[in-house]
């Protein structure tokens, strides 16, 4: 197969860069049309459940709260994919409570991209 690179025959091969990275790093990142609202790393090993996501959640609303003050009188939303800790039980208690309205998710489609919508 040809090379999807254009370059003569006398021109140097291209170097490759690989990185080599021992640990996975998750990132928790809300976002809305201004920007990043909250992001987080996950600590490695730790598992997200829905016990640790209403811990993010928290802090999530004080960041809302600090970032975004004109829409924390009652005018943000939160979109949530159908993950096992976005639909846990303790996690819908805690935005009820909250009272923090949340978008359902689209039916799939292939015309949609997650961020699209």
């Amino acid at each position: 197969m040809q090379s999807p690179e254009w370059h003569t025959a006398s021109s140097p091969r291209p170097k490759k860069l690989r990185i080599i990275c021992k640990e996975k790093v998750m990132l928790i990142a809300f976002f809305d049309i201004h920007g990043v609202v909250h992001h987080e790393f996950i600590p490695p090993g730790q598992t997200v459940n829905g016990h640790f996501y209403v811990q993010v959640l928290q802090r999530l609303r004080k960041a809302v709260r600090r970032k975004r003050h004109d829409k924390w009188q009652g005018e943000w939303f939160l979109h949530h994919d159908n993950a096992l800790n976005h639909t846990s039980l303790v996690v819908q208690q805690f935005l009820a409570e909250k009272s923090i309205p949340v978008i359902t998710q689209p039916l799939y489609s292939q015309d949609l991209a997650p961020s699209d919508f």
